[in-house]
């Protein structure tokens, strides 16, 4: 490859042959997204673009300080001061949800994360992404009203969205069309619209890394499928451990870009830390809670409308029409495939193609036939020169030997001078007393 393009508008730059990145991050290029964490992505691009596509991806929301939920926190911070102090602060935070009701979401949110800090439910032993991604969605659960249309499954599950992108990547090449497994998944009445990943706090950063580009590309697969619902990515959480990454991804000129959506979030894990997490995250945590409940209301109603306007398309629709279908490069993704199970010296291993490995077994199948036919021709035809020379003298010069190869070339009987070698390797020599 001479060089990297890439298009921004109407402007075409080249990038050196230098700045080319590495081959696991070429399919996170062919899949047009423009991750904002990566150091080696800024040297593509601008200032004023790193400035304009940040904002796109910024959500507002999560940034906002709340004057009440304010004071509230510092009364129980205050309250938070002396460690011995926190169960009875625990029992306090359930009492309040009865005296302020409109704040209860909040303190159960924080009733949650607390519980877990005095006394985690995995114990004394160190958290897994399991025991992460429990706890973040314990945060979620009581952290939201009742009626809120949000779910969310733990536990890896393929993604509907990553299988609609792979099948259309394999309208044109020969590729699998299997989902990609996702640790949590959000949705609202069915569909999917985000999903969080996750990793335990003890992996090395360069693993959350690559987590984080996984995470990217399903989100962007997950968008192309939000948009014929009218509606965009919500934030999504990369965790690791009890810190978690937000960002959102948005169309930006000609290619997806993923960037920060809001703070970076981490829970408290001592009761040092549940103090230090009241001052400077608990309203943050809480604003992506919110987020997420007005998101979903609002997408419950636009899928609905969705689905009635598509029953009445099909209802008016003649029978005789067809609608087209285009590949377009712009909504290809580019998964990586999943890890195989079976240990990390088989990651790189993907599944294969089931309609491919049958259609080579029986080409592999019919050509060991097509073999053993002929080694049984060939079998036979010695045979039968055997045969004929028993019932001749044979002299103790092999005389008689090279007249019937003679006559047999002069015939084109299956003669080839591979049969008559071998007929003289098998055919036993006399010997002279």
């Amino acid at each position: 490859m001479h060089g990297f393009m890439r298009t921004t508008g109407d402007e075409t730059t080249k990038v050196r042959q230098e700045h080319m990145p590495p081959l696991q991050r070429c399919i996170r290029i062919a899949s047009g997204i423009w991750n904002m964490y990566s150091v080696e992505a800024e040297i593509m691009f601008t200032p004023q673009e790193r400035e304009e596509a940040g904002k796109l991806c910024l959500i507002p929301e999560l940034q906002k300080s709340d004057p009440e939920l304010e004071k509230l926190i510092n009364t129980i911070a205050e309250e938070s001061k002396d460690p011995e102090n926190l169960p009875k602060v625990l029992g306090g935070l359930l009492s309040k949800t009865q005296e302020l009701p409109q704040h209860s979401h909040f303190l159960m949110m924080l009733f949650v994360i607390l519980k877990n800090v005095i006394h985690p439910h995995h114990g004394e032993y160190e958290p897994s992404e399991a025991d992460s991604l429990f706890l973040w969605g314990q945060v979620f659960y009581f952290g939201m009203p009742d009626n809120t249309p949000f779910t969310f499954r733990l536990g890896e599950q393929g993604s509907v969205a990553t299988s609609l992108s792979k099948s259309s990547l394999s309208k044109v090449f020969d590729t699998g069309t299997g989902p990609r497994k996702c640790d949590c998944i959000f949705a609202v009445s069915g569909v999917e619209v985000g999903n969080a990943e996750a990793k335990k706090a003890g992996v090395h950063d360069h693993e959350v890394d690559i987590q984080l580009r996984k995470n990217i590309k399903i989100g962007k697969s997950m968008l192309l499928m939000l948009e014929n619902y009218q509606l965009s990515s919500p934030p999504l959480l990369s965790i690791h451990g009890k810190t978690a990454t937000v960002f959102s991804i948005s169309r930006w000129n000609k290619i997806f870009i993923a960037g920060k959506a809001g703070p970076v979030l981490m829970l408290p894990e001592s009761e040092l830390g549940w103090r230090i997490f009241l001052n400077s995250k608990a309203q943050a945590v809480y604003n992506l809670v919110t987020y997420y409940h007005k998101y979903s209301k609002d997408a419950a109603y636009k899928i609905a409308a969705h689905a009635f306007e598509s029953k009445t398309k099909t209802a008016t629709r003649h029978s005789s029409e067809k609608e087209t279908e285009t590949f377009e490069w712009l909504n290809l993704v580019m998964h990586s495939p999943t890890k195989s199970k079976l240990g990390k010296e088989l990651a790189d291993i993907s599944k294969p193609d089931g309609k491919r490995f049958r259609r080579l077994m029986q080409e592999a199948m019919a050509k060991m036939q097509k073999d053993e036919d002929e080694d049984h021709d060939e079998t036979k035809a010695i045979d039968d020169l055997d045969d004929n020379a028993n019932d001749k003298t044979i002299d103790d010069d092999g005389g008689e030997d090279e007249d019937d190869d003679q006559q047999l070339l002069k015939r084109g009987e299956t003669a080839s001078l591979d049969i008559i070698t071998k007929r003289r390797l098998k055919r036993p020599r006399c010997q002279t007393m």
